[in-house]
């Protein structure tokens, strides 16, 4: 089954300096969680890509994914607000 926007508005992030973004962190993920994770996104139909982001974790500078729109979406979709 292909994600798809019903109709409204859609999650993404947006690049900003200086901004963040409050989440959930999972942790201990195998790589079969990683590709089901981006089956759920839609990676394979260029709706979200997988970025490797800097994030906040219990008051340490960590690394993680997290996924973002593609350009391909938002001409699909509309741009997201």
């Amino acid at each position: 089954m292909s994600p798809r926007v019903v109709s409204g508005d859609w999650p993404t992030l947006l690049p900003a300096p200086g901004a963040a973004v409050e989440g959930y962190v999972l942790v201990d993920l195998s790589e079969a969680d990683g590709r089901r994770l981006d089956a759920y996104a839609g990676v394979a139909e260029n709706l979200y890509e997988r970025l490797l982001v800097a994030i906040e974790l219990d008051g340490r500078e960590e690394t993680g994914w997290t996924y973002r729109a593609t350009e391909h979406a938002a001409r699909r979709y509309g741009a997201p607000r």
